[in-house]
């Protein structure tokens, strides 16, 4: 990624995608965020001006559970499995060349009872949001796999 790079970001009102677009601004003046007066990650079509030679994306938006915050399980499908899906669909309809797909997801992908987690441990989600997430990965996986996307995948 140079300093001209074309970064799209989802999710950039959120506490990391807030951090991370006031970050990488000071390295690149090439940031789009999603803006949800203009875009939609259920509107396939209207993705297309946001991610037209994208060279990264930071895929951040979604639906979260914990402190607290309880979604709903139809919200954390919608907003966790079919907006991905949906920004696939796009990346693939809209992208020239196969940009980078940065995706968030959790350690909540894991069995919780275990207490030393590395990048093998199995993955056993306990909960929907962990199931939604998981599902998440798989997708953004295939896209890769299909050369749709490169990809890294963010546990936290």
């Amino acid at each position: 990624m140079n300093n001209k790079s074309r970064i799209v970001i989802t999710g950039s009102n959120g506490f990391i995608g807030s951090k991370l677009v006031t970050r990488l601004s000071k390295l690149n003046k090439n940031i789009f965020c999603l803006d949800r007066s203009k875009h939609s990650l259920f509107e396939v079509e209207s993705l297309e001006n946001l991610l037209a030679d994208s060279e990264v994306i930071y895929h951040l938006a979604g639906s979260t559970a914990g402190n607290g915050h309880n979604s709903g399980q139809d919200a954390l499908i919608k907003n966790n499995v079919e907006a991905t899906s949906n920004l696939i669909e796009g990346i693939s309809k809209f992208c020239k060349t196969p940009p980078l797909l940065v995706n968030m997801s959790t350690i909540q992908v894991y069995d919780k009872t275990i207490s030393k987690i590395s990048e093998t441990t199995n993955l056993s989600p306990a909960s929907i949001y962990g199931i939604s997430k998981l599902v998440q990965e798989t997708l953004v996986k295939q896209a890769s796999n299909m050369n749709i996307v490169r990809s890294i995948i963010f546990r936290a």
